[in-house]
């Protein structure tokens, strides 16, 4: 389904809605947590050139106005903004993500369940394009939890250990999109982690990859749905899961069955505080073409407890 935000359609008149060019704009959007208990919105979304006309005649310089909404559940505006940004990065330099631009935001909240909504006005061609997304905080009530996952064509670390959010360089990837030869990123927060009389915390990290069912497709996700190019998997074919090198896990476990769909890695780690982050890496040479599932199941070792969150990725030879 697709929406224009209410902040948005304030910037139209009746006769321009009427003509406009309207799309959904791939996304992820991802919510954490920081020290001060403020949730932290991240907004990463694609806006395909077809819709927007060069500013200036230069190739990623836009003309938009851009609107951010985030409103909680009982209709109260946490979260309202305007911005006229002027320059847009590609999302690729080949392939169907050279025909992007991607848009980064990032917003602060209170840890409270809200629905953000985004909208994208061409000021020249008046193409429109929208989003919008439910954001609940992680790890609310002191519940152990991870963040949702998220996809990135690549993640740098900049800083000298131990290991911080701010410390990484993570190019996200908004529209799930990956070409034969490149490899996936995906960084995820854990929270509440219980710790031993020492300090310390231990978890198990487990990666499984799938096919996902045609329920759980969102067509609002992806630059296209259309699924007639997928590759029937190949017996043996087995993806090359890699745990994150900025850490050293305690033990890693495979479990390979010849079946993608029971392709399963895990990996215990030690950690010395109530939140931890991680990342990993894998190369999709392996993998048929398509949809894919990842699923990151986490589980605190302390006290046997277990949380998973699922993420969907396009592989395209």
């Amino acid at each position: 389904m697709r929406r224009i935000s209410a902040a948005l359609l304030l910037l139209l008149t009746a006769g321009q809605l009427a003509s406009l060019t309207r799309y959904t704009l791939p996304h992820l959007v991802t919510a954490y947590r920081d020290r001060d208990d403020r949730m932290v919105v991240e907004i990463a979304y694609a806006i395909p050139r077809s819709g927007l006309a060069a500013a200036g005649g230069k190739r990623d310089h836009v003309n938009i106005e851009q609107t951010m909404t985030a409103i909680d559940t009982l209709g109260n505006t946490f979260h309202e903004s305007w911005a006229r940004p002027s320059i847009l990065h590609p999302a690729g330099t080949r392939g169907l993500r050279a025909n992007y631009l991607v848009a980064f935001e990032q917003i602060l909240l209170p840890p409270e369940e809200v629905e953000v909504h985004v909208g994208v006005l061409d000021l020249k061609v008046k193409s429109t394009g929208s989003l919008y997304a439910t954001c609940i905080p992680p790890g609310a009530d002191g519940r152990f939890d991870i963040s949702e996952l998220l996809l990135a064509t690549d993640i740098e670390v900049t800083d000298t250990p131990p290991l911080a959010r701010h410390s990484l360089n993570i190019q996200p990837n908004p529209l799930r999109l990956y070409e034969k030869g490149e490899r996936v990123f995906v960084f995820l927060e854990l929270y509440n982690l219980a710790r031993d009389t020492f300090g310390q915390s231990q978890f198990e990290i487990a990666y499984q990859m799938q096919r996902p069912d045609d329920e759980e497709l969102d067509a609002s996700l992806f630059e296209a749905m259309d699924r007639s190019g997928d590759r029937e998997d190949v017996e043996g074919e087995q993806p090359y899961l890699v745990p994150s090198k900025h850490r050293s896990g305690l033990r890693v476990d495979k479990t390979w069955s010849g079946d993608e769909a029971e392709t399963t890695i895990a990996t215990q780690y030690i950690g010395d505080g109530a939140t931890d982050l991680t990342f990993l890496e894998f190369d999709v040479s392996q993998l048929a073409g398509g949809i894919h599932k990842l699923t990151i199941v986490a589980t605190d070792l302390q006290v046997t407890r277990s949380v998973s969150k699922d993420v969907l990725f396009r592989v395209i030879d």
